[in-house]
């Protein structure tokens, strides 16, 4: 740890904790393998139904902890815990609920039997999946894609 961020309470002037300071190497690298989980990983190939869940999962641990995220936001800038609890934990997690609740309704197609073409792209760190629900001839011999 070559450099550390001191966290001061603004309320008493108390040392709250001493963070480390990323490099812009580590900063990159950490993206970069974000970017690949994201590109490689399981993300692209679930269904709107399997990402609501992994969405809410996060959502349901966030909130379990929602007091404690609400008293360290008090502790480091100085905000009434009260608004700490409603504005800046219980606003987005309700935002977030809400997201999840609308894509759950939605009607998406079903995803059984079509096939997925996953293209990174190189500009804006942007991928597209392009789901096609009947498969033009030969198109199977794309090695890129994969019926799901």
């Amino acid at each position: 740890m070559d450099q550390v961020l001191e966290l001061v309470s603004p309320h008493t002037e108390e040392l709250l904790a001493e963070v480390p300071v990323s490099t812009p190497e580590q900063i990159d690298s950490a993206v970069a393998t974000a970017r690949a989980a994201v590109d490689s990983g399981p993300w692209p190939l679930l269904d709107p139904t399997e990402r609501i869940a992994v969405i809410r999962r996060f959502l349901d641990a966030y909130q379990a902890r929602g007091g404690e995220v609400a008293e360290l936001i008090t502790a480091e800038i100085g905000a009434p815990i009260s608004f700490a609890k409603r504005a800046q934990v219980g606003l987005p997690t309700a935002m977030i609920g809400a997201f999840c609740a609308t894509a759950q309704a939605y009607p998406w197609p079903p995803f059984e039997g079509m096939w997925w073409l996953y293209v990174p792209m190189a500009f804006d760190d942007y991928s597209i999946v392009l789901i096609i629900q009947e498969a033009p001839d030969g198109f199977r011999s794309l090695n890129d894609c994969t019926r799901i």
